[in-house]
């Protein structure tokens, strides 16, 4: 239960997360902090491994994966983290090696802000930071549109009354988002 994450890492080289439980880090009342485990913005890392964790309730994302390449995320478990399960994006760096597999994701309905989030009824407000819950959130990854698939179908679980509301969406952004309804 940290303000800001459970494990926060930068320029990392052969980095393991393993084992661990990461939970209700970040602030209730806040959106934007509370990371169970990840890795900073701007900063290279490569060949680092998400594998075997348990993420509950973290006030922002599960297992984030700012930045880095060569990465691997497996056999995870996320159950009612807020905003995001798994997000994987870059903003500086390549990122051409990322695989995500085997992974339990799990949204909790009540584990949300008050306000600037979406709406129980599947509404959000206009610019708001948290316009949908995402299971697994990819973005500006070369290789996405080609695993997007093979990612679908690696998926272990997604609660079982969410798994026919998953939706793919790509934006004007060219953000590629796994959506629950």
């Amino acid at each position: 239960n940290n303000r800001v994450a459970g494990v926060h890492f930068a320029f990392q080289k052969h980095f393991l997360v393993e084992g661990s439980t990461l939970a209700e880090n970040g602030h209730k009342l806040s959106g934007s902090t509370g990371y169970g485990a990840a890795s900073s913005a701007g900063s290279y890392n490569d060949y680092y491994i998400y594998r075997n964790n348990v993420s509950l309730y973290n006030y922002r994302k599960g297992l984030d994966a700012h930045e880095g390449d060569h990465i691997l995320i497996e056999k995870n478990v996320s159950y009612g983290d807020r905003l995001l399960g798994i997000a994987v994006y870059n903003r500086a760096y390549k990122m051409e090696n990322a695989i995500i597999r085997d992974n339990i994701v799990t949204q909790d309905t009540n584990n949300r802000l008050l306000k600037n989030d979406l709406r129980k009824d599947g509404t959000f407000p206009a610019n708001s930071d948290y316009s949908q819950y995402e299971a697994i959130h990819l973005k500006k990854v070369v290789w996405v549109i080609l695993k997007l698939v093979e990612i679908l179908f690696k998926i272990s679980i997604i609660a079982g009354k969410f798994q026919s509301n998953m939706r793919v969406v790509i934006d004007q952004k060219k953000i590629i988002r796994l959506m629950l309804f």
